[in-house]
C-alpha cells in the first residue's frame, strides 16, 4: 500500500521532470530516480496483490474441503467484505446458537 511519503515522493520526482522537460534539460538521473520510485511502487503493488490472491486460493481450498462447514463460511464472509470482527455471529448462527 502507499503511504503519503511515498505519493510525496513520487510528486517531487515528476516535479523535477516536469521542470527539465519545460526547460529543455536532460539530467538523466532525475529520470532514473523516476523509474526506480516507480519499480518499488509496482513490486509493493505486486506483493500485495500475490498475498491477495494466495489468501483467496487458501479460502477456495477450505470452501471446497468443507462445503456445507465453515470452510465455505469464510469465502462467502471474506466475499462479502465482513470485517473479521462480527465472524463470531455467523459462526455462531453455523452452530445453531442463533446469535
Amino acid at each position: 500500500m502507499l503511504d503519503l511519503t511515498d505519493i510525496k515522493k513520487l510528486k517531487n520526482a515528476l516535479d523535477k521532470l516536469e521542470y527539465q522537460l519545460e526547460n529543455h534539460q536532460q539530467d538523466k538521473s532525475v529520470e532514473v530516480n523516476l523509474a526506480e520510485i516507480i519499480a518499488n511502487f509496482k513490486q509493493n503493488l505486486d506483493f500485495n496483490l500475490f498475498n491477495g490472491i494466495d489468501e483467496k486460493l487458501k479460502l477456495i481450498q477450505a470452501a471446497i474441503c468443507d462445503e456445507k462447514g465453515l470452510g465455505r463460511l469464510n469465502l462467502l464472509l471474506a466475499n462479502a467484505k465482513v470485517p473479521k470482527k462480527y465472524y463470531d455471529i455467523f459462526y455462531n448462527m453455523l452452530r445453531g446458537g442463533g446469535g
